[in-house]
């Protein structure tokens, strides 16, 4: 797989293990944490791999990934335990569809790789058509989510003046949401929740091809986006740490 540029690469002989127990359960599984305990180190002995750390979810992991902190704490580790891989035993302990293109994703900006135990070497975890299928997924439910709160705001500010901001567009008067420009919103706020620099998501988007409304993304337009989300108190932006300025 290809990687995104990244500040600087991880060591591939140091990996990062993520336990997750089940969504549904409020008790520990001893066993299930144990089979993933031992996946971890059979793959770090097949690559020769030193296991630095291991962050576990093993009770009640469910929900957004800003709100799973010991993941969030994994990804943050690769790039301080100088971890090149960040490893699990399923698929499954990463998540649903979605979550795993976007871990994918937001381990290459660490300089690291996804790695599942239990798939043959060098197979593809998220193809692009996976991703873009992701995408559309997480599209449908920003736009559920978000088109009351849109429709507040439009009523709050009157008739937009000029063009609406990102994120929306002007229907005969009337603010609607942008479904594919609601999807980049969500990913910028997850972005900085999950304490991305300005800079790293203008990288992130870059990345991923999500394409701004001018030529380029500008660190002026997604500071101002930043400030809205903010200020505007969209649903689901409080969720999980912020980062700084």
């Amino acid at each position: 797989m290809t990687r995104r540029p990244s500040p600087a690469s991880g060591n591939a002989r140091r990996a990062i293990g993520y336990l997750r127990g089940s969504p549904r359960s409020e008790m520990v599984n001893p066993e299930i944490e144990e089979e993933q305990r031992a996946a971890l180190r059979a793959w770090c002995r097949a690559h020769g791999a030193e296991l630095v750390a291991i962050y576990d979810e093993l009770v009640c992991a469910s929900g957004p990934l800003d709100e799973r902190h010991a993941l969030l704490g994994a990804l943050d580790g690769l790039r301080k335990l100088d971890a090149g891989v960040l490893v699990v035993a399923r698929r499954e302990r990463v998540g649903s569809a979605v979550q795993v293109a976007l871990v994918q994703h937001l381990a290459r900006t660490h300089g690291a790789v996804l790695a599942i135990a239990d798939e043959l070497e060098g197979e593809r975890l998220v193809s692009e058509g996976d991703l873009a299928e992701a995408f559309a997924e997480l599209e449908r439910v920003i736009l559920q989510s978000r088109s009351s709160a849109a429709i507040a705001i439009r009523r709050a500010r009157g008739s937009p003046s000029g063009e609406p901001p990102y994120g929306f567009r002007d229907e005969g008067g009337t603010l609607e949401p942008e479904p594919r420009e609601q999807a980049t919103l969500e990913l910028i706020r997850r972005l900085r929740a999950m304490h991305f620099s300005v800079r790293e998501i203008r990288a992130q988007l870059e990345a991923m091809r999500l394409p701004p409304r001018g030529l380029r993304w500008h660190l002026t337009t997604l500071q101002r986006i930043l400030r809205r989300q903010r200020s505007e108190g969209l649903r689901g932006t409080a969720a999980g740490p912020r980062g700084t300025a």
